[in-house]
């Protein structure tokens, strides 16, 4: 590859305002170099979700490697848009989604990975939790959802990302094997127990 003569991938350009014979001034343009950054970069431009199902959109393509439930937006729906709950769920999907790409060729887990886990899986402030056993038996219908990757097969799911104000969770199917390439995305709606 050979260099360029210009600064095309400096942090940001130098832009001559006006006529090179009568110049008004010089413009400092943020430059983003690379696809990936310019689809990040558009991603912020672009401001929080405005709907629920400006949220469902936005997770089905930032995330592609979620499999998102039908019912999604039928829970969503009764409950009063909320740009915080939007922008934290989305939040903490990118950490599953996040997961799912920092393990290797065979699904298994890599350095990366385990930081993940360990961040936000564990400790007393994790992100992601089990139910209590109390609350799976006494909330296991309510916590068994469609499988979106295989219709008519029903999933139990008492695995959450949390969201305390208000108190809103998301369900999802862990642990997720090794073979899995798609973590099941079942619920995102108010806590299902008390």
């Amino acid at each position: 590859m050979l260099a360029s003569p210009h600064r095309c991938d400096a942090a940001a350009l130098d832009v001559l305002h006006g006529l090179l014979e009568a110049p008004i001034g010089t413009v400092n343009v943020p430059n983003v170099a690379g696809t990936a950054a310019l689809l990040a970069q558009a991603e912020r431009d672009r401001g929080p979700p405005t709907s629920w199902i400006d949220m469902l959109e936005r997770i089905g393509t930032n995330y592609p490697t979620l499999a998102l439930g039908s019912d999604l937006i039928r829970t969503l729906r009764p409950h009063p848009f909320s740009v915080y709950v939007a922008e934290r769920t989305c939040e903490l999907l990118g950490i599953l989604h996040a997961y799912v790409v920092s393990r290797d060729a065979n699904g298994l887990h890599t350095a990366r990975t385990n930081e993940i886990v360990d961040r936000f899986f564990a400790g007393s402030r994790a992100r992601f939790t089990d139910e209590s056993r109390s609350n799976k038996d006494e909330f296991a219908q309510e916590m068994t959802f469609e499988d979106p990757l295989d219709p008519g097969r029903r999933v139990f799911c008492p695995f959450h990302g949390k969201i305390n104000t208000p108190p809103f969770r998301i369900h999802f199917a862990w642990p997720l094997p090794a073979s899995e390439t798609h973590i099941r995305i079942v619920y995102i709606g108010p806590k299902i127990t008390r």
